[in-house]
């Protein structure tokens, strides 16, 4: 492809080097931290330790499920910062597997980013503006439709219809070295579809939420102010991009880095301290369920081995036969 690797900006010591030396090493970083958090999250909701029912567990384990997805991207986006081998491009700048395999999964889980809010953002939707009709609708089936098309556009997207049109030659993937990047050609449309148009319907829904609240005079709980939250990440972080596709928002190299590549992949940063932030007991909880957990454990290895004993007990066990007086045990007199 013609780029010499030595021409990275980070091959000499310069003030851009030492940017994107922070940036990549910070990048990589937070994204490491992040993906443990998010996973911590998503067994703390499965294990209950973080206590909410069935529907809005579901909805947040979603949430942190791509926010530890988004970590784990955050890896190796950063480590491409400081040096282009970690994107797959050789010493001789030809291109590996990797870089044309990397972003199909990247951009899948970049674009489902906004449309994970949206079953959360209805689940609480659904709650305040219609109470009464709550358990009839927000079903498990229900839930459980809502996280899967929260996935479907991204993946149908950037895992079928992009992946077709780079067989067939109507899409090609190449290095960006200004960007230190392996991406391809996104036609314009896409990110207004899959940023901007869940952005709305969840814009939409929180008005009406707001409205409600106001009206009916209801008290916000909890779990209101955690979804809060978390929209609001999911809002700032997301901005940026949608300014730069929608208004053609032009940014320095610097700008554009620190807004459109570190901001964005913050949110697996935030939401887990939002989820612990919201549960302040969490360690308490914690402790208790290790604890519960380890009384069932040695209740079970107690019981496991009082039935094996029993049983070696019964195998090795002689009957006796009674007319046989040598074999009978004394009487106790």
């Amino acid at each position: 492809m013609g780029y010499n690797v030595e021409d990275h900006e980070c091959a000499n010591s310069t003030t851009s080097c030492t940017f994107d030396l922070i940036n990549g090493y910070g990048l990589a970083g937070m994204g490491g931290v992040g993906f443990l958090m998010s996973t911590a999250a998503i067994i703390c909701l499965h294990f209950n330790i973080i206590k909410l029912p069935g529907s809005k567990k579901i909805f947040l384990v979603n949430v942190a499920l791509n926010d530890a997805l988004i970590g784990l991207i955050a890896v190796p986006r950063g480590l491409s910062i400081i040096s282009p081998h970690f994107m797959g491009v050789r010493d001789d700048g030809s291109v590996s597997w990797y870089c044309y395999f990397f972003p199909f999964p990247a951009y899948f889980v970049w674009d489902s980013i906004m449309f994970t809010l949206i079953p959360l953002t209805a689940d609480r939707f659904i709650a305040l503006v219609f109470p009464t009709k709550y358990r009839d609708l927000m079903t498990p089936t229900v839930s459980k439709v809502l996280v899967v098309s929260s996935w479907l556009p991204s993946g149908i997207i950037h895992l079928l219809y992009d992946p077709i049109r780079y067989a067939i030659g109507a899409m090609e993937v190449k290095y960006q070295p200004s960007y230190n990047r392996c991406v391809f050609d996104v036609e314009r449309l896409l990110p207004i579809l899959t940023l901007l148009v869940p952005l709305i319907a969840i814009g939409i829904m929180y008005l009406i939420i707001i409205i409600s609240i106001v009206k009916n005079k209801i008290q916000v709980g909890r779990l209101l102010i955690t979804t809060s939250a978390i929209l609001l990440t999911g809002v700032m972080v997301a901005m940026p991009i949608i300014l730069m596709v929608t208004a053609n928002l032009r940014m320095s190299y610097k700008v554009a880095q620190i807004c459109t590549i570190t901001l964005y992949h913050s949110n697996c940063i935030f939401n887990p301290v939002i989820y612990f932030i919201a549960n302040p007991r969490i360690a308490s909880q914690i402790k208790d369920q290790a604890s519960e957990r380890g009384r069932s454990m040695k209740r079970r290895i107690t019981v496991t081995l009082a039935r094996t004993v029993s049983e070696f007990d019964l195998q090795t066990y002689t009957p006796v036969d009674p007319e046989d007086k040598d074999q009978r045990p004394p009487s106790s007199k």
